[in-house]
């Protein structure tokens, strides 16, 4: 028997973890999506079961050591500009680190050497060793 008030409950519990991890601000209600970071409008999800973590849990299996697991779903018959990406959070938010500190990082490698600089490198290079793809 499905509970409403639960699920609702659940569904916020999530909103707001999703929105503190990703440094965003969860709406809910207020607004038409769930929760905004950054440049993105998420909406969030709870699922007691949801057949896409099948689908990732090949994607893991499969991947190399040194790469990123993906999953990308097609309907058949659709446009594959409307294919859904599934990637996991944390790997989501690593390579979103990656791609915000590049130009630091370019910066330091063309001889740009601030105290800034060299703490962003300095915090890579630790969150580096406990990227998911190198733990086992």
């Amino acid at each position: 028997m499905k509970n409403p008030s639960k699920n609702r409950r659940r569904g916020k519990h999530t909103e707001s973890a999703i929105a503190m991890r990703l440094g965003g601000k969860r709406l809910g209600i207020l607004g038409n999506d769930d929760v905004q970071a950054g440049a993105f409008s998420i909406e969030a999800k709870d699922q007691v079961k949801f057949v896409g973590t099948g689908f990732m849990a090949q994607a893991v299996r499969n991947c190399p050591q040194d790469k990123t697991p993906l999953v990308i779903v097609h309907t058949t018959g659709a446009g594959h500009d409307d294919d859904l990406v599934i990637m996991r959070l944390s790997d989501w938010a690593w390579t979103a680190f990656i791609n915000a500190t590049q130009g630091i990082l370019g910066a330091l490698e063309t001889g740009l050497n601030t105290p800034e600089t060299r703490e962003v490198k300095t915090k890579k290079s630790m969150m580096n060793q406990f990227h998911p793809a190198r733990m086992n």
